[in-house]
């Protein structure tokens, strides 16, 4: 068996959430190792071999070194799945097709008006005297 991988695997334990569409994301399982080609990942219902599936997960900011956490949404193909040698859960072999980012929503502005804030008139600053290089003329 030769290993088709093109990408370098990152061993990260994070929770994915696997559908065939976006309304039924209804899987839950934990990643194993990502890649920017492919993801491999424990289910304990897999999707048939060959299904395009549509997986979402939230990259901790800690583990990319980010400011927030970042939400990674891809529609990807089963390649593979492996029997569990223990336990009840499968893993599943997937090449990433295609994926985003998501944006976190903002939170949406308060319709009531912030209260004004007192404000002290700062003192007028003094009239600076005007020195002339010319001496003043005389009569």
């Amino acid at each position: 068996m030769t290993d088709a991988r093109t990408g370098r695997r990152f061993p990260v334990h994070i929770p994915v959430r696997v559908g065939d569409k976006p309304a039924s994301t209804n899987h839950v399982g934990l990643t194993e190792n990502i890649s920017s080609s492919g993801a491999y990942f424990w289910l304990d219902t897999p999707p048939e071999i060959g299904s395009i599936i549509e997986c979402e997960m939230t990259i901790p900011s800690k583990t990319i070194g980010a400011k927030s956490d970042v939400t990674l949404r891809c529609l990807a193909r089963v390649i593979r799945t492996d029997t569990p040698s223990k336990g009840s859960q499968t893993g599943v072999a997937c090449v990433i097709d295609s994926y985003e980012f998501v944006r976190p929503r903002s939170r949406p502005k308060s319709k009531a008006r912030p209260k004004a804030r007192a404000t002290r008139k700062a003192a007028p600053k003094p009239k600076a005297k005007v020195r002339s290089k010319h001496k003043p003329r005389t009569k």
